[in-house]
């Protein structure tokens, strides 16, 4: 995301102006102010606390199925300091954001679980570098997800995405 095509600034959590990309962190990768609005940036912010998701695999709760817990960029409007602040109910604008290079079949039931696990108020993105087969399109737009083109002949269209989401005009 070109966040200074937005007109915003970058703020890490350790008070820099990178942004702390770590793999199911429990606190966000940092903050981008826009508008005169900040929003959190999370880089694979995980639905469950990420001991849980480890004891389940340890203790083969989870071996019959798939868990997807972490989508790979959740932003949210306001400041958000750590997960369980947004476990606990977070009730204002987020979008969810699901990079693809392909997209599959299996990638369905990924979105359609973070459909079920973020509330209705989520905007739903997946962006793609390849194009999505028509066969999936439908689905995606039932379940209420914005399909995004991210090839370099598309690419204004993810910048459009995130505009839409930081002007609040895209909700499922």
């Amino acid at each position: 995301m070109a966040v200074d095509e937005l007109g915003g600034k970058v703020e890490g959590r350790f008070k820099n102006n990178r942004l702390q990309l770590a793999d199911a962190d429990e606190y966000p990768s940092g903050y981008i102010r826009a508008d005169g609005d900040t929003y959190t940036l999370w880089y694979q912010f995980s639905l469950k606390p990420h001991i849980q998701v480890v004891g389940e695999g340890i203790l083969g709760l989870s071996k019959d199925e798939v868990q997807h817990v972490r989508p790979d960029i959740v932003v949210f409007k306001g400041r958000v300091e750590d997960a369980d602040d947004v476990r606990e109910g977070f009730e204002d604008k987020m979008a969810v954001i699901d990079a693809k290079v392909d997209f599959a079949e299996e990638d369905i039931e990924q979105i359609k679980s973070y459909s079920e696990a973020f509330p209705d108020y989520a905007s739903l993105i997946v962006a793609c570098l390849d194009r999505v087969p028509i066969r999936y399109e439908d689905e995606l737009e039932e379940i209420g997800c914005q399909l995004v083109d991210l090839r370099p002949d598309e690419s204004e269209e993810y910048r459009n995405a995130i505009g839409d989401f930081i002007e609040g005009e895209e909700r499922r």
